[in-house]
């Protein structure tokens, strides 16, 4: 037993060192009950408020395709810190109608402008939406009729999400997938905006 326990203060410096240098968000722990729990309390203060355990995937059981599907169960539908803070900036301006735009129209509008800070998409492979694009990735609009008038002379039609990601070629933008648990957005699609444009709501 003591040697574990030194074991255990051995490997929760480690994870530190791994976390630190990689911005860990979670730290998963799974196998004997008895091990983790003693892990668990020897991880550092840092770490221990990061730690998610799985039940029930120690030696005993098949391992790791076991365990891969609990940690997909676990994660499914989680958003990266990072990603999570993009989300909550965005619901503060969409309820001061600040620098946001919600929905196709909206969120191209917005695009064309160079106006976008981050791009949020449900993920919705099965979506009729189209936009229609040229050969640069900043040509995009609603319909054939409005990119030409731009003095766009090659134009195809695209699906809107595929067309929305390539508009952010070039422009610093952050592209974030939504789950649908977390927000389910107009049309599927919303932008965090660089400045308030009463013209990007729709």
């Amino acid at each position: 037993m003591t040697d574990w326990l030194n074991a255990a203060g051995e490997v929760g410096r480690e994870l530190e060192g791994y976390a630190r240098r990689i911005d860990v968000e979670a730290v998963v722990v799974a196998g004997d009950v008895w091990a983790r729990g003693i892990l668990v309390r020897r991880l550092p203060a840092s770490l221990r408020g990061q730690v998610t355990t799985v039940e029930g995937a120690g030696e005993s059981e098949p391992g790791r395709a076991l365990l891969e599907q609990r940690l997909e169960s676990l994660f499914s539908g989680r958003m990266a810190a990072h990603d999570r803070a993009l989300l909550d900036a965005f619901f503060a301006e969409r309820a001061r109608d600040g620098a946001s735009a919600e929905g196709l129209s909206a969120t191209v509008s917005a695009l064309q402008r160079g106006a976008v800070k981050a791009l949020f998409l449900n993920n919705h492979p099965e979506s009729p939406l189209r936009l229609w694009i040229g050969s640069e990735p900043g040509q995009l609009a609603l319909t054939e009729e409005e990119l030409r008038s731009y003095g766009t002379g090659d134009v195809h039609e695209e699906r809107a999400d595929a067309a929305l990601t390539r508009a952010l070629v070039g422009t610093r933008a952050e592209l974030v997938v939504v789950p649908e648990q977390q927000a389910r957005l107009r049309e599927g699609v919303g932008a965090l905006l660089r400045y308030a444009d009463p013209s990007s709501r729709a």
